[in-house]
């Protein structure tokens, strides 16, 4: 982005930004809330070490930790950028505001991404970050599936918004629901003329096994290489197995993505095997 077009950070955001950065989130919040008003009004902006420019909201788990520390997983996001080669084409299926994939289409200039984000709140933000950072993205807002079929997600406006889930966290109290109509990920790369995937980010909350068997002729094509998804193991192995199982039948090696320190394994890299 040229620097005339690089927006003028209101003084308010930068205030409120650096409340919370410097440890008073109480007085941050409250001029929050005089500034900004309700939940999905509350975005600031707000430009991190590296120059990308983000509409925030600080209400939010993963906006509030993007805020703070200025990278989302970035375990995930380095194995994601070390293995990008030009013109590869990424699938981010559960983009969220785009705090993994917008960064490295930053960092990736000839990437073509395609983000999968079927939450209008996420949804929005992400559109705003994008367009704010001058980068090019296709934004999918259907959910994925194994197989054409209604589905209900459900949404959280605060605290957690990737807890957001077509198959909802039982302790996890929700604002609402939105009734969408899912596709499988073959059947709507063919309606939609989408791109077949390099490489893909798959994290959407209990719902991976549905979305990956969607995929199948995908995985079993020839052009996927590497495969990084989120999975509670310790919560569903049996979930895990069987999508340990899939990935393992079309050629590929699933292993560990190495936690922070006293963390749980939850993410994982599947590359595919035996071919260049």
């Amino acid at each position: 982005m040229s620097q005339s077009h690089v927006p003028k950070i209101p003084p308010a955001d930068k205030l409120i930004a650096w409340l919370y950065r410097s440890g008073r989130p109480g007085l941050a919040a409250t001029l929050l809330w005089q500034t900004k008003g309700c939940n999905l009004s509350s975005l600031i902006q707000w430009p991190d070490a590296s120059g990308m420019i983000w509409t925030l909201n600080p209400h939010v788990a993963i906006d509030r930790a993007l805020l703070l520390t200025g990278r989302h997983d970035p375990e995930i996001f380095d194995i994601l950028s070390a293995e990008i080669r030009p013109h590869d084409v990424v699938w981010d299926i559960g983009a969220n505001i785009g705090c993994l994939s917008l960064p490295l289409v930053r960092q990736h200039k000839t990437v073509r991404l395609v983000a999968f984000e079927p939450s209008p709140a996420a949804a929005h933000q992400f559109t705003l970050n994008a367009e704010l950072n001058g980068l090019k993205a296709e934004l999918v807002t259907t959910p994925l599936a194994d197989c054409l079929r209604a589905e209900c997600l459900h949404i959280k406006l605060s605290r957690n918004s990737g807890q957001n889930s077509l198959r909802p966290w039982e302790e996890v109290s929700y604002d609402f629901k939105i009734h969408l109509l899912c596709e499988s990920a073959a059947s709507l790369m063919e309606k939609s003329n989408l791109p077949e995937p390099n490489i893909v980010k798959l994290d959407v909350e209990q719902f991976e096994e549905e979305v990956l068997r969607g995929m199948e002729p995908i995985l079993r094509g020839s052009k996927l290489r590497l495969l990084i998804f989120e999975c509670m193991r310790n919560n569903s192995p049996q979930r895990f197995q069987a999508i340990s199982d899939l990935l393992t039948e079309c050629g590929f090696r699933v292993d560990e993505i190495p936690p922070e320190p006293g963390k749980p394994v939850e993410n994982f890299v599947a590359r595919r095997t035996g071919r260049d």
